[in-house]
């Protein structure tokens, strides 16, 4: 997990294969990592709908990570850009709360 928070967005979109691997390995430890980290992935490749499905993955199914606030935000920040704005809304609403 740490090795790939210090990844850039490049460097992580290298990683794919490891990040598929932390996936099929159902390891509840690292998967909420491994969704925000394909999150990040599709994003350096520009899928924004594809980042924002895996970030609210990481969100939804470990609420208690530490990558769900950072998942919640990078998602609002693609919603806003793809002018889904009363998605964002809602989930800066979430984020208050969590807050």
């Amino acid at each position: 997990k740490r090795y790939l928070d210090m990844l850039g967005g490049k460097e992580i979109a290298e990683n794919e294969g490891l990040l598929r691997d932390m996936l099929e390995s159902r390891n509840s430890t690292i998967m909420p990592a491994a969704y925000y980290h394909m999150g990040r992935m599709y994003e350096e490749k520009t899928e924004p709908k594809e980042a924002a499905r895996f970030y609210m993955k990481s969100h939804y199914l470990f609420p208690d990570s530490g990558y769900s606030r950072k998942s919640l935000e990078a998602t609002i920040k693609i919603y806003r850009s793809l002018e889904r704005n009363e998605e964002a809304d809602i989930l800066e609403k979430k984020l208050k709360k969590i807050s």
